[in-house]
Order: structure tokens, then sequence, then C-alpha cells
């Protein structure tokens, strides 16, 4: 028997009220084609924003900018001065950025402000000393990230019986072993580098993604299609560690005080009044005077 076109069989699954939704993969669950896509376009839109920033940071460096911003006969607390405050601009851009990741297109638009931000900021660090090393952890991040979306475009599809958590872990634990061997290879090989500085970015990347993890892992784990713009937030919240400690900390307080402030969670239960609290029994009672 001939089958139905398609558009008739949807017409007749749109009149009889079945949904085009699969269903799914257990109660209170995401489906697991909706955890995919979510993976996918975080992890993917992460590679591409960490891309950028390097090549705004490799551009920064190569047209040395910051000689021709600040002059060398200018003093050197005017140049300090104008340093941090392109930092402090970053620093704003990503809390702009929290407060409309869920506004759209207004959180594309800080977006990009940021990553334009945090390439101008990084790419300026060389200025003030000649390691290269931010370069490196930004490098093996990206690499991270694209990795992970690979990972989570093929398995993310499978009926895989491992967790959001381990696949999670199975997703950036190879790109990041990966991309520091590459990075080792090639400041030893090609650009001669210090052991230590290699270290070092293995050490700090190692950190970015564990702070990542913990601070935006949630996300991740539950997949939640509206969530997406909390792990570049957080991200980008973290990169700022790698030029200024002040500033990351700075930030992580502001947006984790902003998520308690806006959580609606907190603020729920905050207004619930509680529930099965004894009263006692001196209120709502008349009052009277008793004359001895």
């Amino acid at each position: 028997m001939p089958r139905s076109p398609p558009g008739q069989r949807r017409l007749r699954m749109s009149l009889s009220g079945r949904s085009f939704w699969r269903f799914p993969s257990g109660d209170g669950t995401i489906p697991h084609y909706v955890q995919r896509r979510f993976r996918v376009k975080t992890f993917g839109l992460l590679t591409m924003q960490l891309m950028l920033v390097l090549g705004v940071m490799v551009l920064v460096d190569f047209t040395t900018l910051w000689e021709q911003l600040v002059p060398d006969h200018l003093p050197g607390i005017f140049r300090q001065v104008v340093f941090y405050t392109v930092g402090l601009t970053n620093l704003v851009s990503v809390v702009g950025l929290y407060f409309a990741k869920d506004r759209y297109p207004a959180n594309y638009v800080f977006m990009a402000l940021t990553t334009l931000l945090s390439g101008l900021f990084w790419g300026l660090t060389r200025s003030h000393s000649n390691i290269t090393m931010h370069f490196q952890i930004v490098g093996i991040l990206a690499f991270t990230m694209c990795a992970a979306t690979v990972v989570s475009a093929v398995f993310g599809g499978r009926e895989m019986k491992m967790k959001g958590g381990s696949l999670l872990l199975a997703s950036l634990a190879p790109g990041w072993l990966i991309g520091c061997v590459i990075n080792a290879l090639v400041c030893t090989l090609w650009s001669p580098t210090g052991s230590l500085e290699v270290l070092g970015a293995t050490g700090f990347s190692f950190l970015l993604v564990c702070i990542m993890l913990l601070d935006a892992g949630k996300f991740l784990v539950s997949c939640q299609p509206d969530d997406f713009m909390s792990v570049i937030v957080s991200m980008d919240s973290s990169l700022l560690v790698i030029v200024s400690i002040p500033f990351f900390v700075l930030s992580f307080c502001l947006l984790h005080t902003g998520e308690a402030v806006l959580d609606p969670m907190v603020s729920e239960d905050l207004e619930a009044p509680p529930e099965n609290v004894p009263v006692p029994e001196h209120l709502g009672a008349p009052n009277t005077l008793v004359i001895a």
C-alpha cells in the first residue's frame, strides 16, 4: 500500500492532536537529540568566540597597537591607566552579557562586543611582558572546545548509557589533552619557548576548564535550551584570570550576586510563606483583662 505524501501525514497528525516532538528518554529529562544540539551549539559558539579572540590577539600583537596608542614618552602610570581601563571595559561587557543573555539580539551584540574587547585586552598584555603564555592558553581552549563540538555531535546522537556528566568529561578531556600536546610540540619545535611557560599554559588551561565545569557544568548536563548563553558568560568571566586576577574575582562576585538576585527559584523561596509552622495559642485570642 503506497504511503501518503508527507503533507497529508502532517495534516492528519495535527488534526489528531499528536505531537511532532519525539518523546524524552525518561521522566523529567530532555530528549537526547535536544541535549546533543544544545552541546553542539554551545561548544560551537565557544570555539568560534575563542578563535576570534585569538585572531584579534595576534592582530593586536603583530601591529604593535600598544605603541601606537600609548607612546613610550608618556609616563608609566598613564600606560597602566589605559591598560586597565580597557580591562574594566571588558569586565563591563561581560556583566552586560550576563544581564542580556536571555534577550535576543542583545545577547549576541554583547557577545560580539565581549569578543572584540577580550582580544584587545589580552593582546595588549605583551606590552607588559614578553611571555606568550596567554596565547597558548587561548589556543588550547579553542582546540578543546572544537574537539568537544565534534565529540558531542558524534556520540550525543547515539543511545548511550553514559550520563550527562560522564559524556561531558568524555567530550572535553581528549580535546584538552591533544591540544596541550600540540601546543608543546609547536612551542618546542617551531617557536623556542621555555618549558616553564608551556607547563604554565597547560596548568592554567586545565584550571580554566575546571572553573567552567564547576560554574556552568550544570547547564551542560541539564541542557535546557535557554541556558546556552550562561556557559558563554562563564567562560568569558573565567578567561579574565589570564591577565588580571582582580578582574576575575570581581566579575565572579558580580555575576553570582546577580544570579542570586535574578534566580526565580530563590525569589519564590523567599516569598513563599512557611508551611506547617505551629502558631502560639495566644495569637488570635481575644484580649481580656484579668483583675485579681
